[in-house]
């Protein structure tokens, strides 16, 4: 068979709309569906910090992430320069230090405590001196007080 001119075979009237329907289904599919990362991906959050930055931050062994900087709200919450991220990117909503200048370090130690080093004088209204460590729950631990009298830029555990 010979093609004339003007004619077209006859699946080609159908290829056009084929596959500009079968590439919307892919499009919408790959909006829809969960996308599933590769270990060393990018994750895409973005936890609505409100302020200048976020100078350190510090994985849990449960995979909630500590935040520190120097902001004053987190996905729409008032913190003070220190904040907790859930495993799922929410805002732990329990866990509130309140330090009242910048935390430039931030530190999980082995038993859960949490070490902070800044340019802060009080952590929960409490005097502080640009270093405090916190309990796991975000409550000031009160038997740790070093007095440091400069900026605190980095803290680590030193293991013993």
């Amino acid at each position: 068979m010979t093609k004339k001119a003007g004619m077209t075979p006859m699946f080609a009237r159908f290829a056009l709309p084929f596959r500009t329907a079968f590439f919307a289904t892919l499009t919408l599919l790959a909006l829809v569906l969960p996308a599933q990362a590769a270990p060393g991906d990018l994750d895409p959050l973005d936890a609505n910090v409100v302020g200048s930055s976020v100078r350190a931050t510090a994985v849990q062994p449960d995979g909630k992430t500590i935040i520190a900087g120097s902001f004053s709200s987190v996905l729409g919450v008032a913190r003070n320069n220190i904040a907790r991220l859930n495993a799922d990117g929410t805002l732990d909503t329990g866990f509130n230090p309140n330090s009242d200048n910048v935390v430039f370090g931030v530190a999980v130690q082995a038993d859960g405590k949490i070490l902070l080093g800044g340019g802060f004088t009080a952590v929960g209204g409490t005097t502080r001196n640009r270093i405090a460590r916190v309990n796991a729950d975000g409550t000031l631990d009160t038997g740790f007080n070093p007095n440091a009298n400069g900026s605190v830029f980095g803290v680590a555990e030193q293991a013993d």
